[in-house]
């Protein structure tokens, strides 16, 4: 327990709401009543109460403060402490850098076979009478990885890399209260297509 608001948010992006509980003890100002303890919502939870009540800035800047907890987390878990020190769009910059990176790292590993056996995969080596039925064995397990590699790649690759660049248009403009009068038919259709791209994010990371 802490009565330190900030240090609280600290310790959430270094645990996971899926083996964490959090709390936030309640008290009546007027000292009429016992404090009541009550789980804590997360920014996306209050954003989508303000979407309801169309309260759209609030919603927004709910949104905002989600995002930025998302990546935040994100880079903990990579031991990254100097993103607690970054801007919203330099955490989404670096977000892209770091998606792209991991997918590299993990079709670098492949560079590990040696040369004779990559060069015999796109052969027909099943009919090949010189390797022997350990060598085939090896290079099925070669061809069937890559190839899921591959195939994990182009669906995580498209679908990080879409989510990042939608994430930074919607920072921009869709949740830049200053670019919005709040009485826009338009506006309540930007934030309801920001929670969506928010949830997607917030789900593609927690897999990661």
């Amino acid at each position: 327990m802490t009565h330190d608001k900030g240090f609280f948010n600290l310790l959430k992006r270094f645990t996971t709401a899926t083996e964490w509980k959090y709390f936030e003890l309640h008290r009546d100002e007027n000292g009429q009543q016992a404090p009541v303890l009550l789980p804590q919502k997360s920014h996306f939870e209050r954003a989508k109460e303000y979407f309801d009540e169309s309260r759209f800035d609030d919603a927004a800047l709910h949104l905002r403060k989600e995002i930025e907890f998302i990546l935040k987390s994100y880079f903990n878990t990579h031991l990254q402490a100097e993103s607690q020190y970054q801007t919203l769009s330099n955490l989404i910059a670096k977000a892209r850098e770091k998606i792209t990176e991991e997918h590299r790292r993990r079709f670098n590993k492949f560079t590990k076979i040696p040369l004779n056996y990559i060069q015999r995969l796109g052969t027909d080596f099943e009919s090949d009478a010189i390797l022997n039925r350990e060598e085939k064995q090896k290079l099925r397990g070669f061809k069937m990885a890559f190839v899921r590699l591959l195939e994990e790649q182009h669906r995580n690759q498209d679908e990080a890399t879409w989510l990042i660049d939608k994430v930074n248009v919607i920072v921009d403009f869709n949740l830049n209260t200053n670019a919005h009068d709040s009485t826009q038919p338009n506006y309540h259709e930007e934030i309801s297509e920001a929670l969506d791209v928010v949830k997607r994010l917030r789900d593609y990371f927690e897999t990661l």
